[in-house]
C-alpha cells in the first residue's frame, strides 16, 4: 500500500540493521541509531525512544537475524503512532479542504473525487477558489475528463455564494460526497483566516444537518517545520477534523513524516504522492509501519 515512497526509508532502517549486525557492543550500537535517526530529521525524543526501546529488546533475544530486527522495528514505530487518530472516508459527507497556497489543495480535491467515484459514489466539486481562474479550469477539466460534475459559478467571485449554491445544487442532484476546493490562505493573514471561517459558517448553513461537514486541511510536506504554526493558527478559526499529508514522493527524510504524524494534533486521512489523479492512500498506522520496515 505504502511502498511508493518505500525508497525514502530503506536507506535508513538498512543502516539501522547493519549496526545491529555488527560487532560492537550495546552502547555503541544506541549511539549509532540515535545519530542515523536525527541526522534523518527524527525528533530527539523519537530517536531515544526508539533507540533505547529496540536495544532493550534485541538484548534478550537470541534471535537477532534482519527479519527479527524489522518485527522489532515495526512494533516500535507502531507504538510510536498508536496514540493517532485515523478518520474514515463516508460518502455522505460535504469535505472542505482548506489550506496555505501551493498545498496542493486542488489536486487533492480531484484525487477525493476520483478516490470517491472508484467506491461507486456520486461526488461533486466545488469551485471555491473564486480568486484563480486556473483552479477553477483545473478542476472543471478533470472533471470533463473523469465525468465528476463540478460546479462554479463564473459570474462572482464571491466563495460564500458559490459554495451555498453548489452544495443546494448537490442535494437537489443526490451527488454524495460533496467536496469544496477552497482558496489557499495564508495561515498568518487573520483577514484571511476570517473570511474562511465566514465560508465554512455557509457551508454548515447550507448543508441542513442533512450532511455532515467534514473541514480537511491539506498539508504540505516540503513545508517544514512551519506545518505546526499553519495547523495551530487555522484551527484557532475552523474546527479541523483531520489532515491529508500531500507530495509524499518529494524524498522527504523519514523523520519529517513521522515527526508530522506524532504531531499531528489531528485524525489522518490519508496520504498523496505524483501527479496521477489516483495517488491518495488512506491512512493506515499498522500497514504503513509494516511497508516501512519489511524485508
Amino acid at each position: 500500500m505504502f511502498s511508493f515512497f518505500k525508497k525514502t526509508f530503506d536507506s535508513t532502517f538498512q543502516k539501522i540493521k547493519e549496526v545491529f549486525l555488527s560487532n560492537t557492543d550495546q552502547r555503541e550500537k544506541k549511539q549509532k541509531i540515535y545519530q542515523l535517526l536525527t541526522e534523518r530529521n527524527f525528533k530527539h525524543s523519537t530517536a531515544e525512544k526508539i533507540s533505547d526501546q529496540l536495544i532493550l529488546l534485541i538484548k534478550n533475544e537470541s534471535d537477532q537475524s534482519s527479519k527479527k530486527i524489522s518485527d522489532f522495528l515495526e512494533n516500535i514505530l507502531f507504538t510510536t503512532l498508536e496514540p493517532i487518530q485515523e478518520i474514515t472516508y463516508k460518502k455522505d459527507s460535504i469535505y472542505f479542504l482548506v489550506g496555505v497556497n501551493g498545498s496542493g489543495k486542488t489536486t487533492t480535491a480531484i484525487k477525493l473525487a476520483r478516490f470517491a467515484k472508484g467506491k461507486g459514489d456520486s461526488p461533486l466539486l466545488i469551485a471555491a477558489d473564486t480568486f484563480r481562474a486556473a483552479a477553477q479550469d483545473q478542476l472543471q477539466n478533470m472533471g470533463n475528463i473523469y465525468q465528476i460534475p463540478v460546479y462554479r459559478d463564473e459570474t462572482t467571485q464571491n466563495a460564500t455564494t458559490t459554495v451555498f449554491n453548489g452544495i443546494k445544487n448537490a442535494i437537489i442532484e443526490r451527488c454524495s460526497p460533496i467536496i469544496i476546493d477552497t482558496a489557499g490562505r495564508i495561515h498568518q493573514n487573520e483577514n484571511l483566516l476570517k473570511e474562511i471561517k465566514k465560508i465554512y459558517r455557509v457551508t454548515l448553513n447550507a448543508a441542513e444537518e442533512k450532511k455532515e461537514v467534514v473541514p480537511i486541511m491539506i498539508i504540505d510536506t516540503l513545508q517544514g517545520k512551519s506545518i505546526e504554526d499553519q495547523l495551530q493558527q487555522f484551527l484557532e478559526y475552523i474546527p479541523l477534523k483531520g489532515i491529508i499529508i500531500t507530495k509524499m514522493d518529494a524524498g522527504l527524510k523519514p523523520g519529517i513524516l513521522f515527526s508530522l504524524i506524532e504531531k499531528s494534533p489531528l485524525p489522518i486521512f490519508g496520504l498523496c504522492y505524483g501527479e496521477h489523479t489516483t495517488e491518495l492512500i488512506p491512512f493506515d498506522k499498522r500497514e504503513f509501519c509494516k511497508e516501512m520496515t519489511k524485508e
